[in-house]
């Protein structure tokens, strides 16, 4: 009767949050204009129209709405829940600013995500151990340095990747729920699960008004929030098990891919990396396509018949995590080489 009514309390959770995150959303759309809240379409845009932004506020919102009321549920260890809300909100503020046009610097924004990793890696003891074939990387100052150099890139690969409809979105539910899934096949305690189920229904209510057409845009506000959050998640679940590290980078591999390839790649070209752009490879894509549906709906394939296999694999100890993120890796490389040159 117990486990019943876990299970009953679980499912009005994610409903309650899924709801107030598809309302906070609705007064994001109706009232963005007042508070300059308007993405208007220019060059490097991916859409035709003058559409509100910072939609995401009401991911960051119904997320930690969620996790009070989990924590008043259960009692989750502190030090699992606190990194997301306290380094998050450092993230989705600098983001909220940002969407309003009030941040100028991109060097201010750097700077906050380097605060809100370092806060959050303090808070989960530091970096935890990553093996890569027979070596292990143990946590040192050196190893604390390259976990905050990787939470602020999942931090601004988000954003990168977060320019047609309903791609982020789809993004996280879909990592959400097969990460979720993963987790408790390899028996990690209930607080980063739920944490991800709680995520998944945030985003839930939110993509409503974002896919498959686009009403409301996410912004800084929502896409760095989510990036904050998997690294967070990712190494709060390396700490438990440390294979669920390689399960994480699998499962983002098509972000990772993509934000990875056309940064270097625009480095290699003598870019101005700092100039927005239309170079992404899913961004070729949708204009050659023309359709973000088929694009974002492409992704969500790959997510689930691609990644997720090879990803249970690592679990099941099948397939050593950093010879499995190589072979998840490379038809995604050889796909976003030839469609970010548009052929």
């Amino acid at each position: 009767m117990n486990q019943v009514q876990l299970h009953a309390d679980a499912f009005g959770l994610l409903a309650i949050i899924g709801l107030v995150s598809a309302l906070c959303t609705w007064g994001v759309v109706k009232n963005a204009g007042r508070f300059g809240l308007l993405d208007v379409p220019n060059e490097r845009s991916s859409h035709a129209s003058t559409t509100p932004r910072g939609g995401g506020l009401s991911i960051v919102l119904a997320t930690f709405l969620g996790l009070l009321l989990f924590n008043s549920l259960k009692n989750p260890t502190p030090n699992q829940i606190a990194p997301v809300m306290l380094s998050g909100a450092i993230v989705a503020l600098i983001g909220l600013f940002d969407d309003l046009g009030k941040v100028r610097s991109i060097s201010s924004r750097l700077a906050a995500h380097v605060v809100a990793a370092c806060i959050g890696l303090w808070i989960i003891g530091g970096v935890p151990q990553i093996s890569i074939l027979s070596y292990a990387i143990e946590p040192s100052i050196i190893g604390n340095i390259f976990a905050v150099l990787y939470v602020v890139w999942l931090i601004n690969l988000y954003n990168f990747m977060d320019g047609i409809n309903g791609l982020a979105g789809v993004e996280a539910i879909s990592v959400c729920v097969l990460v979720s899934v993963l987790s408790a096949r390899n028996g990690l305690t209930p607080t980063p699960i739920i944490s991800l189920l709680i995520l998944a229904s945030a985003v839930a209510g939110f993509l409503v008004f974002n896919f498959p057409s686009a009403r409301v845009f996410m912004g800084d506000v929502g896409s760095g929030f989510l990036g904050l959050t998997f690294a967070m998640l990712s190494l709060i679940s390396a700490n438990e098990k440390e294979n669920m590290f390689w399960v994480w980078m699998i499962m983002l591999g098509v972000f990772v891919v993509d934000s990875s390839y056309t940064l270097f790649y625009r480095l290699l070209k003598g870019e101005n990396v700092k100039v927005a752009h239309r170079g992404h490879a899913y961004q070729v894509l949708a204009r050659r396509l023309n359709s973000h549906r088929s694009v974002t709906i492409g992704v969500l394939i790959v997510n689930v018949f691609w990644l997720f296999p090879i990803a249970f694999l690592v679990v099941e100890n099948r397939f050593a995590g950093s010879v499995a993120v190589i072979t998840a890796y490379s038809p995604i490389v050889v796909a976003v080489h030839f469609f970010s040159k548009g052929t």
